[in-house]
């Protein structure tokens, strides 16, 4: 816990280390020069050139040492905007859910907003109990809609029934959810056999 505190104090804001970078990619790095004295002499002192060839592979050492430094820095900065990639998307999908939430059908009294789910239903004389169809559909979308149209009798006064052989043991659940929502309203029933029907939770 400790150790973590301590990481979190030594990090900086990303709109700092942006502006840093910034200013150093501004600036100009400073190479060291090839050329020797001895570099176009025919005729080079051994002694001299020996002294260069030290000096030369003390600079390479140096800029080796640098790059080394730059590719650990470079690997920093990707990491740095993997994360704020990351942070993008969440704050986007955030931004559109908060939008999202400021539509005026959020806001519809619940006689209102159950009067819509009613026109939602299909044109069928009866209704199947499948998800993506309503009214199912609208149990499936958020708690406050499922909470009206579970309690909203009129959505569950009608029911084709898909009586499936290899699944005939989840049709009595069916059955007793859709006659508890209906709330003693007249239940029309129709009765379809199939092999291939697949019942959804309720």
């Amino acid at each position: 816990m400790h150790t973590n505190s301590k990481e979190n104090d030594n990090l900086s804001p990303a709109s700092q280390i942006i502006s840093a970078l910034h200013i150093i990619l501004r600036s100009q790095a400073v190479m060291p020069g090839v050329e020797t004295p001895y570099s176009q002499t025919t005729s080079p002192n051994s002694n001299h050139c020996a002294i260069e060839l030290m000096t030369k592979a003390l600079q390479l050492d140096a800029t080796l040492h640098d790059i080394s430094s730059l590719e650990t820095v470079i690997d920093k900065i990707n990491n740095l905007h993997r994360q704020l990639t990351e942070q993008k998307e969440k704050l986007i999908s955030s931004i559109m859910l908060h939008k999202g939430l400021t539509s005026p059908i959020w806001y519809l009294p619940t006689e209102v907003l159950s009067q819509v789910f009613v026109h939602c239903l299909p044109e069928d004389k009866y209704l199947s109990p499948v998800s993506k169809l309503a009214p199912v559909l609208l149990t499936r979308i958020c708690r406050r809609w499922r909470e009206v149209a579970v309690g909203t009798p009129s959505l569950w006064d009608r029911l084709d029934v898909p009586y499936d052989l290899t699944r005939k043991r989840e049709l009595p659940f069916c059955l007793d959810i859709w006659l508890k929502r209906s709330r003693g309203r007249l239940l029309s029933l129709a009765l379809t056999c199939c092999f291939s029907s697949t019942l959804i939770e309720l």
